[in-house]
């Protein structure tokens, strides 16, 4: 007689092996949705892992005691901090076939904090009077970031729409956050005279940083 045959959920070797990352299709550790025939919506399998799996993979070693990584895009580009064999830092570049220096004009110290997708960096420097500044970098051009009118600025974060965000000491002594949206910037203040600052922005425009309040006598 007629009989209804289930079709178990193939599953792809990387599900087996445990393995952090799965060289099939689309990523996936299963080829069927299980739940499907029984009218259940179910997305593929994730991987049979009890543990935290890290892929262990040697970036450019620049400094001479000292590397130090910031941000990365989805292309695999790093940004970070090294130091020379004097002991000053510089910024670095590392893509997975190549590696440059980052190293704003006339700076006594450069770091990078973060690169989104089309390779725009942010980061701050020091000037020769130690004063930080931020500033965006991309295929060698250097651009300063500097909120208008602040004692200093210092760039932590930007999204794939090129908005950055980050944080300066204004002439009334206090910690403001800001985004640079299009050339135009925007203060970012939590209430109640605490010091803000911005540290990152996703593509939806969300912005996260911290606060810390203040305290006089």
């Amino acid at each position: 007689g007629p009989f209804s045959y289930h079709v178990t959920e193939g599953m792809f070797i990387d599900f087996y092996t445990r393995s952090n990352h799965s060289r099939s299709v689309s990523g996936q550790y299963s080829f069927f949705e299980i739940g499907e025939q029984y009218g259940l919506q179910t997305g593929p399998s994730t991987p049979c892992t009890g543990h935290v799996e890290l892929n262990n993979e040697e970036i450019f070693s620049f400094g001479t005691s000292l590397t130090e990584v910031f941000g990365i895009n989805n292309n695999d580009a790093i940004v970070g901090i090294y130091d020379d064999a004097a002991g000053n830092i510089h910024g670095f570049l590392s893509t997975p076939t190549t590696g440059q220096s980052i190293d704003y004009p006339g700076a006594i110290e450069t770091r990078p904090s973060k690169i989104n997708d089309s390779g725009i960096v942010v980061g701050y420097y020091l000037d020769a009077a130690g004063i930080p500044h931020g500033f965006s970098f991309k295929d060698g051009q250097y651009s300063p970031i500097d909120f208008p009118g602040a004692f200093d600025t210092a760039a932590y974060g930007v999204n794939r729409f090129g908005d950055i965000v980050g944080a300066y000491d204004g002439q009334d002594f206090f910690t403001h956050g800001f985004l640079l949206h299009q050339v135009v910037f925007t203060t970012i203040d939590f209430p109640f005279k605490h010091a803000s600052l911005a540290t990152a922005i996703n593509s939806g425009s969300s912005i996260v940083g911290f606060t810390a309040q203040y305290f006089g006598v």
